[in-house]
């Protein structure tokens, strides 16, 4: 069978974030869409790699790599609401600073920049 990265790692940020961001099956519940065509990536990958099309899924990883990538992006913005600065006349933000929130943001951040 196809490896996969480890669900915890593949699965879990894409499941918080989509309630976040209304990205879920359902808006705010149920399986994120990203996990959703993540799942069929790989599915189309693997039947083209036990077929030996080994050429055919260069397509499919870019698509793997654009989906892997938006929980992350997510994430960035997530954490930047929470420890930002509120800009008067605009919706409050930055109601929830730490500096576990601010590493978080980080680190987020740090996945997804050049």
């Amino acid at each position: 069978s196809f490896p996969l990265p480890p669900r915890k790692a593949r699965d879990t940020h894409a499941e918080k974030r989509c309630a976040n961001f209304g990205t879920c099956e359902s808006g705010e519940t149920g399986l994120s869409n990203v996990n959703k065509e993540l799942l069929a990536d790989f599915t189309a990958g693997e039947a083209l790699l036990k077929k030996g099309l080994c050429h055919a899924v260069r397509p499919i990883v870019d698509r793997i790599i654009k989906q892997m990538t938006v929980p992350l992006v997510q994430g960035s913005l997530r954490y930047a609401y929470k420890v930002g600065e509120s800009i008067s006349g605009e919706a409050k933000v930055g109601t929830d600073r730490s500096q576990k929130n601010a590493a978080e943001g980080a680190v987020f951040t740090a996945a997804v920049l050049p």
